[in-house]
């Protein structure tokens, strides 16, 4: 079945597969940017889902365990930040932000430089290494890493955010007459894919490939910005060559 229309509702299913029915997919989606005709001060959360897989909650516990070191005292890693994103009320966000199960951060899916936003003006004011970027996962939103409190707490606008820096590689998976084996959720409009689960008997487990749940894919062949071309050339190739974006351990 082809990829669902831009804007239908969450999916999770093998390689795109849309399935009615199932539970829904986090989404968080912000407003990009302003517009010259349109003002727009809106944070629309599409779908909510509070259950977490086991691998979700191992990596919250990891996160959590980290947050409290910082607390002690303790300095953050080399690729981690916070970022002061308190802005006015009503002031524009200014980023797609994507909250995809078992994936437990927030993935910034695309942030705009105009210094009227709050991710904009953050980034105006912030060295190059601090910036955030399109890539970046949030990680903690005004000290919490529950995904539920991070959420409610973005949608004030006024919160420190924790940042860290993703670890990219890409995978090459040979088919070889096989079903790809990924257990995905996507958002159709979003830009991203969420690994769910690894399929046993599938060619990613049979060909032994770095790829595990809470992997976000962000690219498949070169094709990027848009989950239904991804999922055609996920559908559509032998042995596609997926971008995975992974939150480093910290």
């Amino acid at each position: 079945k082809d990829p669902p229309a831009d804007g239908a509702g969450p999916h999770r299913g093998e390689l795109g597969r849309a399935h009615a029915g199932r539970r829904p997919t986090m989404f968080l989606c912000f407003c990009c940017a302003p517009s010259a005709d349109k003002a727009c001060s809106g944070v629309g959360f599409v779908e909510h889902l509070p259950a977490a897989s086991d691998a979700a909650a191992v990596s919250a516990d990891e996160k959590l365990a980290a947050d409290e070191k910082l607390a002690a005292g303790e300095t953050l890693p080399a690729d981690t930040f916070i970022a002061d994103l308190r802005g006015e009320p009503g002031r524009e966000v200014g980023a797609r932000l994507e909250a995809l199960p078992p994936c437990p951060a927030i993935f910034v899916a695309s942030i705009s430089d105009d210094p009227r936003t709050i991710f904009g003006a953050y980034n105006a004011k912030a060295p190059e290494h601090r910036r955030i970027r399109g890539g970046d996962f949030i990680i903690a939103a005004g000290g919490e890493s529950d995904m539920a409190r991070m959420q409610e707490l973005l949608r004030t606008q006024s919160c420190n955010v924790t940042v860290r820096r993703p670890v990219t590689r890409e995978v090459t998976v040979q088919k070889g007459g096989l079903a790809l084996g990924l257990e995905i959720k996507y958002e159709p409009s979003g830009k991203s894919i969420a690994v769910v689960k690894i399929k046993d008997g599938g060619a990613a487990q049979v060909a032994g490939v770095d790829i595990r749940p809470g992997d976000r894919i962000v690219a498949v062949n070169g094709e990027a910005g848009q989950v239904g071309l991804m999922l055609a050339e996920m559908k559509k190739s032998d042995g596609p060559t997926l971008t995975i974006s992974r939150i480093a351990v910290g």
